[in-house]
């Protein structure tokens, strides 16, 4: 066909590529005699041709399934999409295989560009292994060693992703049919046997970091507000008007988010997308003659760190960290990506990050980056593995040389990250510590305990309400809601255990409260329970019976805050359908949960100030005296059984 009929099923950006870059379409000089009739003077194979198309309709059918639940998507993608089918003589194979794929989805825990891969790959698996029994006519678990090596673990031509899964799904096969083999007498393929060539890691891969310099170079440019914020503002209106652009918003925030995250680049494009109703930010034009303020910057980076504060790849709590310095350059790339998500399309996946390319890689080619550092040093090439390496081998350094936690004090405070390190030697000036803390480790926590040291850390003095005052205002800030018999009482106690640990504190010298300060700025001090440390670390629990946020030697962060306000909303809301039509024996229990819940609630509110309280209305998204007119409304003071006081 000519190029003309070819353009009714591939682009022409396509069509090059398939013909002459990747040459998966073959091409034919046209005849002499019919080359003023054509565009080109090529013609290209239909077969080819329609191959490519059908395969990228298939793949646009794929792409557009809900990855909610990847085990129906495999499923629908290889009965229905891909059409794969095992022959009549495998249905032990076809079984076998796909109870092997949903174990292997269910336990996997990616984001979604991790999860679309996975699922891809085990449906290019799933077609090889049809092919391979289908070849052989017979079960998988009758194949021979030699078998398995030169139909799927040998050929070169299959991918090192695809053979590792086979490796996997061999390895399991073989534990548990050992047995059966043995009580009926045949013989199994013998997995020592097994090709395992592409088991072997990649010594060649690099491993390096970035200088210290190289880092403050690359921040003090990112965070250049001005300079960015113009640059962005253009591209998106060059966008607008249907202008070739570079995606710059898109580049400004991914690194600004890398200077202090050491992920990876699957999950620093899937932040999530901002409400800006929330914010004094209107449109573009506000933006462009205003800068953003505290309090919509800390919004702003609060919205995406509620909805973003687990590490999808690993599946382990992470903060989402954004240092101060860096909040208000981090909120307006957001902004402006916020407002260019909405312009462009209202169905756009609810992301802001977006480069318009496949699969949303970066390369050192692509114009996002090539626009994004064209001013900076031309000898710099950023990688974001190598970025987020270098933030990891930068916290070990403050812990080891500067705190000098043991193992698993280092294991918490690096979040758990399993991503490569280096040996190499990292010198960081000393001026420059308190700086790098902040950009590495999260400082959200709350509780005087903290607040004292940090007073003595920076050498500020904060006026806060005297926590007394505070205990013996809950009565006046929750009215009746908190009269309930025990709860005022034990945040007393509570108040008494706190006031002994507060003035030892006070009884520091000033390098003993600084090194304490600093290892728990650098989260070193692990507490029984997630996002809370503890301040007799590494001596064991003081009060095993208690749960961190009832302990005075617990310094709890956002997360902590998060959960107990959670948890308390999520029974009042329970409680609310339960007094309605519930039975008495359900209304006990809920008002027992209930009661717990409030005695938490109490205990952490009375370590905020008022501003921080505010926050935590933030978090339950009702005011003060809305919150508190809804909790005393529910009658559940009559059903309590359980009297709360603090354990030992």
């Amino acid at each position: 066909m000519g190029s003309q009929e070819a353009y009714q099923y591939l682009n022409p950006k396509s069509l090059s590529h398939y013909s002459n870059k990747n040459k998966r379409i073959k091409t034919t000089d046209a005849p002499v005699l019919i080359r003023p009739l054509l565009i080109s003077e090529k013609l290209f194979f239909r077969k080819d041709v329609m191959d490519i198309f059908n395969e990228l309709e298939i793949n646009n059918q794929f792409d557009s399934l809900d990855l909610s639940n990847p085990v129906d998507v495999f499923e629908i993608a290889v009965n229905q999409i891909y059409k794969l089918k095992f022959e009549p003589f495998t249905p032990h194979t076809k079984k076998i295989w796909f109870n092997f794929v949903k174990n292997k989805l269910y336990e996997s825990n990616m984001d979604e560009g991790h999860t679309k891969s996975l699922i891809k790959q085990l449906i290019y698996c799933t077609e090889l292994l049809i092919k391979a029994t289908a070849k052989l006519e017979k079960e998988i678990f009758s194949f021979y060693s030699n078998d398995i090596n030169h139909l799927l673990l040998g050929p070169k031509e299959i991918p090192k992703a695809y053979k590792k899964i086979f490796t996997l799904f061999f390895t399991e096969l073989h534990s548990q049919l050992q047995e059966l083999a043995k009580l009926s007498g045949k013989k199994l393929f013998n997995l020592d046997n097994l090709l395992t060539n592409h088991l072997k890691s990649d010594s060649k891969r690099n491993k390096t970091i970035y200088k210290f310099q190289d880092y403050l170079d690359l921040y003090h440019y990112a965070n250049d507000i001005k300079f960015h914020k113009s640059k962005a503002i253009n591209d998106v209106r060059l966008n607008i008007k249907g202008k070739s652009c570079s995606r710059y918003d898109s580049m400004w925030l991914f690194i600004i988010t890398n200077l202090n995250n050491p992920w990876n680049h699957g999950d620093i494009i899937n932040l999530p997308s901002i409400d800006l109703s929330m914010t004094k930010i209107t449109d573009l034009e506000w933006l462009e003659h205003n800068e953003i303020d505290y309090e919509d910057a800390h919004s702003i980076v609060k919205q995406v760190g509620d909805l973003d504060s687990k590490r999808l790849k690993t599946g382990i709590q992470q903060n989402f960290l954004i240092s101060p310095e860096l909040e208000q350059a981090f909120a307006t790339a957001a902004a402006i990506c916020e407002l260019r998500r909405q312009i462009e399309s209202s169905v756009q996946p609810l992301k802001l990050i977006d480069f318009k390319t496949t699969s949303q890689k970066l390369k050192h080619t692509h114009r996002p980056y090539v626009e994004f550092f064209r001013e900076f040093k031309p000898n710099f090439r950023y990688e974001n593995l190598k970025l987020s390496r270098t933030l990891i081998s930068f916290k070990n350094v403050v812990l080891t040389e500067f705190v000098e936690p043991d193992d698993e004090s280092i294991k918490h405070a690096r979040g758990h990250s399993n991503l490569e390190t280096t040996n190499i030697y990292v010198q960081i000036p000393d001026e420059h510590l308190d700086f790098l803390c902040k950009q590495l480790f999260s400082r959200n926590f709350f509780g005087n305990i903290y607040y004292k040291l940090s007073e003595i850390f920076y050498g500020e003095t904060k006026d806060r309400t005297e926590q007394t005052k505070r205990i013996m205002g809950l009565k006046d800030q929750f009215g009746k809601v908190l009269r309930v018999e025990g709860i005022v009482s034990v945040i007393n106690d509570l108040s008494n255990d706190r006031k002994t640990v507060y003035e030892k504190i006070n009884g520091m010298d000033t390098d003993t409260a600084k090194s304490l300060h600093l290892r728990i700025s650098c989260n070193a001090m692990p507490a029984k329970e997630e996002n809370y440390q503890c301040l007799n670390y590494p001596n064991g629990c003081l009060y095993p019976s208690r749960s961190c946020s009832m302990c005075p030697l617990s310094i709890g962060n956002y997360l902590a805050v998060m959960k107990i306000v959670n948890d308390l909303m999520s029974n009042i809301y329970k409680a609310l359908n339960i007094f309605k039509s519930g039975k008495e024996q359900e209304k006990i229990v809920i008002s027992n949960h209930l009661h717990q819940n409030l005695l938490k609630f109490s205990a952490c509110v009375t370590q905020f100030t008022d501003k921080d309280i505010n926050e935590i209305y933030d978090l339950i998204s009702i005011d003060r005296d809305n919150f508190i007119t809804f909790l005393a409304s529910l009658p559940y003071e009559q059903y309590i059984t359980y009297r709360p006081r603090l354990e030992v």
